[in-house]
């Protein structure tokens, strides 16, 4: 399955787009032009976006990709309280509300989701939010701000310590060693590397 990576917003959001002709978004972070841009460049039809998370810096091209593309968002429920919410967005440490728009198919882990007949498995992984999920394809994940390269994601506007530990180690445990993880932000990493090299994992 093709991969490709756009570093969006002022956070440096990971925005991924898989496939080659009808794509998939995951985490459309901000600059919906830029991705429009993109599609329309690679001659790519948007089939539907996938959020690992609520936060603003994953979220905010979120309404404009879906009223310009007609695309289907599929998001946790657990976060959905998040679009159109300045606080628990988060949107207020830059300013950046991201705005309220329908979420087509309410996630709670466990669900298929086709990608041009290749399928990405649904994992809710609570911690850095309380509905972060991940997603699982063969070979890779979208691992959304559970993990970073020799990192985890912030728990403190979340679920907390114990429950984003508890949701990587779930998450590690459905994967191959030298499977790779495309985090939300920064580089890509595996299980493998991870295990040798992430104080908090130790």
């Amino acid at each position: 399955m093709k991969i490709r990576k756009l570093i969006l917003g002022q956070l440096g959001t990971n925005c991924y787009v898989i496939g080659d002709k009808n794509v998939v978004v995951v985490d459309p972070g901000a600059d919906a032009e830029k991705i429009l841009e993109f599609l329309g460049r690679e001659n790519m039809k948007l089939d539907k976006i996938l959020v690992t998370h609520g936060h603003f810096d994953h979220v905010c091209a979120l309404a404009e990709l879906k009223e310009k593309t007609g695309a289907k968002v599929y998001m946790h429920k657990d976060d959905v309280q998040m679009l159109g919410n300045m606080e628990k967005s988060l949107g207020f440490m830059t300013g950046e509300t991201p705005k309220a728009c329908e979420v087509d198919f309410i996630l709670e882990g466990n669900e298929e989701i086709e990608v041009e007949g290749e399928k990405l498995t649904v994992i809710h992984t609570p911690g850095h939010s309380a509905g972060s999920v991940c997603y699982i394809g063969e070979g890779f994940v979208f691992s959304g701000d559970l993990i970073f390269r020799e990192s985890i994601g912030r728990y403190d506007y979340g679920s907390g310590y114990c429950a984003i530990i508890s949701s990587v180690h779930k998450l590690l445990n459905k994967i191959e060693p030298d499977w790779v993880i495309l985090p939300g932000h920064g580089m890509e990493t595996t299980k493998e590397y991870e295990k040798e090299n992430n104080p908090y994992l130790k």
